[in-house]
């Protein structure tokens, strides 16, 4: 059975799509490709890994079709603007013009990249998002963010592009290393801390089924999940105001990303920033310390680190915090969380400046 969300975008003329969650997917995505593109020419862009594993599926899933199988060397450290080049080049060497539809087949690398490509390539074209990891389906997937990094820090240059479709397969998931999938859980959670402490029971009731990757419960916490950030998109897609919120855990974890040379995961890292900033909440008076230990506690129950290495120095991490593109003036700036499922706003206003010590004192306090 599948499950579906719709992404309104009220400000945008006829730019309503939806997410589709379940099992077995493929024909539903070429029967969407059918109806809405077919006269298109399909770029299927994935990375080096996944052409390997999939190529087969992705070669039956798309026969009789127009379509070109490109991909690139797997990692988050090649989530660059020359790895963007190097896909458009191949692009332009294969034909593909303003008429094609790009699918992002793969994790939140691919997706960011694809996406990109798809916002620039012609002045922009097509396409839909495949997510193959947890962390892509739950995050990087949904809300049309798109980009690169750079030496500078992480999703630096990029654009905000929505998808035409998004298709979740949760049977991608069978396949995903343990760690990669508890790697998923951290943005997860951090859904629930900001937005839904029904789900955040939820987290805690559910914990070994989750672990042991039951389908039912997997396909109702992406729905849940996507909902969530749905919802948030539609009232603010371009991260004016209320989508602010889903930075929770990203000012410092986006630090320890690009110190660690992006060999610290992204969702191991968001975790560690979530268990600092919800420590940075406690001590500016707007979380109990009984929910701060419960949001400590759930992570450490899905195996997710909630300790900084101690190989990074507050002194990175404050350099790092600095030139993130959520600070101003290079002041790094926190979503505040007031208890589960809430966080502190003001006006239009969802993120704040915090005090020096009381960051030092957290950072110190969560390694």
């Amino acid at each position: 059975m599948w499950a579906t969300v719709k992404v309104e975008l009220p400000d945008i003329k006829n730019r309503t799509y939806e997410i589709v969650v379940g099992e077995d997917l493929l024909s539903g995505i070429r029967k969407f490709i059918k109806k809405n593109h077919k006269e298109k020419k399909i770029a299927v862009i994935t990375d080096s890994n996944l052409s390997k594993i999939y190529k087969k599926t992705i070669t039956s899933a798309f026969s009789g079709m127009n379509f070109e199988l490109i991909d690139f060397a797997a990692g988050e450290k090649n989530k660059t603007r020359k790895t963007k080049q190097k896909l458009e080049n191949v692009l332009f060497e294969k034909g593909f013009g303003r008429d094609s539809l790009i699918v992002a087949l793969g994790g939140g690398v691919v997706g960011d990249l694809a996406g990109f490509v798809a916002s620039t390539y012609a002045r922009g074209v097509s396409y839909i998002q495949v997510p193959t990891s947890l962390l892509a389906m739950v995050d990087s997937s949904v809300g049309g963010k798109t980009g690169v990094d750079t030496p500078f820090g992480k999703n630096l240059v990029g654009s905000f592009y929505q998808p035409d479709k998004v298709f979740i397969d949760i049977n991608f998931l069978d396949t995903l290393p343990e760690k990669e999938f508890i790697n998923g859980l951290a943005e997860l959670i951090k859904h629930a801390v900001i937005y839904d402490k029904e789900l955040f029971y939820f987290l805690e009731k559910y914990t070994n089924e989750i672990i042991n990757r039951d389908k039912e419960i997997l396909t109702y916490l992406l729905k849940k999940s996507c909902s969530i950030k749905a919802e948030v998109v539609k009232r603010d897609e371009k991260e004016e105001g209320l989508r602010q919120i889903l930075n929770f855990g990203h000012t410092i974890g986006h630090a320890l990303e690009k110190i660690s040379g992006y060999k610290l995961r992204h969702g191991f890292s968001v975790s560690i920033g979530i268990s600092a900033e919800a420590d940075i909440s406690n001590r500016q008076g707007y979380l109990s310390d009984h929910e701060l230990h419960r949001i400590t506690g759930i992570l450490e129950s899905f195996a997710l680190p909630v300790r900084i290495p101690e190989n990074i120095t507050y002194t990175k991490i404050i350099k790092a915090m600095k030139l993130d593109k959520k600070a101003r003036q290079k002041i790094p700036r926190f979503v505040l969380v007031e208890k589960i499922g809430k966080v502190k706003s003001k006006k239009d206003g969802y993120s704040f400046n915090v005090d020096e010590k009381i960051i030092k004192r957290a950072v110190e306090e969560c390694r």
